[in-house]
């Protein structure tokens, strides 16, 4: 991945989520929590990597590994996992409660599979080491997730 895409895709990301925001008239406390959501997300990314690199489940292949974890590209998953998946979560508790459950439960099977799928029939830099990839890579989008709805959750109240 060169140094624009790495540039640019956290700039599409900020794009896509001020879109998002702007969309579903996010007031600023909901704003202000999905931030935080993001930065958490990220950071729980990044341990996710750590600790699959460590026990050998996956690793990266690319220029620019700070600790073998290209940690750049985790700005924009935390924009877009954290912030964008927050403000969603705001938006459909105004709804039918079914809507918001199966976004619950359709999110992590769905990034389950664009991973595995990426992995599988696209180059991209994730390499899986072990045959047990997929049941980590779901359970760790599961906790990933969870965390992050509950500390938007809380930090949206403050």
């Amino acid at each position: 991945m060169g140094v624009i895409q790495r540039i640019i895709i956290p700039i599409v990301a900020l794009g896509i989520a001020f879109g998002v925001a702007r969309l579903i008239k996010a007031p600023r406390n909901i704003i202000k929590g999905a931030i935080v959501a993001g930065a958490v997300f990220a950071t729980g990314n990044f341990l996710i990597d750590l600790a699959a690199i460590h026990f050998s489940i996956w690793h990266y292949e690319m220029e620019g590994l700070i600790l073998g974890t290209p940690v750049d590209l985790y700005l924009s998953a935390g924009i877009l996992f954290g912030s964008v998946t927050s403000l969603v979560f705001w938006w459909l508790e105004s709804k039918p409660r079914y809507l918001l459950y199966s976004y619950l439960i359709v999110l992590p099977v769905l990034t389950t599979m664009r991973d595995y799928l990426s992995a599988r029939y696209v180059y991209t830099m994730l390499i899986w080491d072990s045959p047990y990839y997929l049941v980590f890579d779901f359970m760790a989008w599961i906790v990933l997730l969870a965390i992050t709805f509950m500390v938007f959750r809380f930090t949206r109240a403050l």
